[in-house]
């Protein structure tokens, strides 16, 4: 069964929401969560995910939250075309539950949604390095559009006056050659 979660039951989504965390850290350790009690992580989860614009639907099975999904809907800012869409934050399914459909049917939730109220372009994210979650999305029909990339290793970072963040604590390689003018580099 299918529910949309108000913030009054996002308790039956910690266990699964904190699985989920713990499995991204093999991606990221950006993952890995503090030392916080579970009435901060909820809190967390209801100025994050009960903002205006977000939505999280669960699948239950006999009273157990077996998967969620987490999604936003947003319009392009000024001065691009105006242009609605939705952006699945996250949808996780228990790694015993998996294989049973139970992803495919929290996505065809989430773009009935998004369809009935004319919401047709929907974007994600997809950890480097998860295949699984890599081709569960080519399934329908989701590409490649921005390769997101991140810096590695323990530099420390510090705002420079410019604002710009600078690497403290080695050197930063610097490119064998200028790149082209027509590269865009985002």
């Amino acid at each position: 069964m299918i529910s949309e979660v108000s913030a009054r039951d996002l308790g039956k989504l910690l266990p699964l929401w904190k699985q989920y965390a713990e499995a991204h850290a093999v991606y990221d350790d950006a993952f890995l969560l503090q030392q916080a009690s579970d009435e901060a992580i909820l809190q967390y989860l209801s100025d994050a995910w009960m903002a205006p614009g977000h939505h999280v639907f669960i699948c239950s099975e006999v009273n157990q939250v077996v998967g969620f999904v987490h999604f936003a809907t947003a319009d392009f800012p000024f001065p691009h075309r105006s242009l609605r869409h939705g952006f699945i934050d996250a949808l996780y399914v228990h790694p015993s539950r998996r294989l049973r459909g139970i992803g495919s049917m929290l996505f065809k939730h989430v773009n009935d949604w998004l369809a009935e109220r004319s919401i047709h372009r929907i974007q994600l994210c997809v950890a480097a390095g998860n295949a699984e979650a890599y081709l569960f999305w080519k399934k329908f029909g989701f590409d490649e559009l921005v390769i997101t990339m991140k810096q590695s290793g323990k530099a420390q970072t510090e705002q420079n006056k410019s604002g710009a963040e600078c690497a403290v604590g080695r050197e930063v390689a610097k490119p064998s050659a200028e790149p082209s003018d027509a590269a865009d580099s985002r």
